[in-house]
């Protein structure tokens, strides 16, 4: 199973939470390409299955759709944007892309803005980081903290 957003492995396809989860010192040196990715918030994400929620209620048909934010951040682009967030070095290096990893996702949202009146309310890379270093400040010890019966 990939890690999710609050696991702390920061596997390959999430990597604002490997550049943000780990105290300095701490760190592992990650592998990182350069490909564009259309990240989301959290919290955009939860809105919008609400939405999908209440159209479920009102008709029988489901549909699919695409949320994102409609701009493209290169891996680097992360990782600077949480350098610039948390005023920490991130250490990486630059690595061949993977096979068949396409060079460019990003989203179109409109179709969930047309059919749901869903919007990201989050929009910013150093936005959607600042909110994620917030919480990993808050949860250094991840998920675990939150859901285990210490942490409650």
């Amino acid at each position: 199973m990939a890690p999710g957003p609050g696991d702390r492995s920061g596997g390959p396809g999430y990597p604002y939470p490997y550049v943000i989860s780990t105290p300095p010192g701490c760190r592992r040196q990650g592998i990182l390409g350069t490909a564009v990715r259309d990240y989301i918030h959290v919290d955009d994400l939860a809105a919008a299955h609400v939405l999908a929620l209440e159209a479920l209620e009102q008709r029988s048909a489901t549909a699919a759709y695409n949320l994102g934010t409609g701009r493209g951040y290169s891996v680097l682009e992360v990782i600077k944007a949480a350098e610039k967030v948390t005023g920490q070095k991130v250490p990486y290096r630059i690595g061949p892309r993977r096979p068949g990893d396409p060079a460019v996702l990003v989203a179109s949202a409109g179709k969930a803005i047309e059919e749901m009146g869903w919007r990201p309310r989050y929009t910013s890379l150093e936005e959607i980081i600042a909110t994620a270093w917030m919480w990993h400040r808050n949860k250094p010890g991840g998920y675990s903290q939150v859901y285990s019966p210490e942490g409650r």
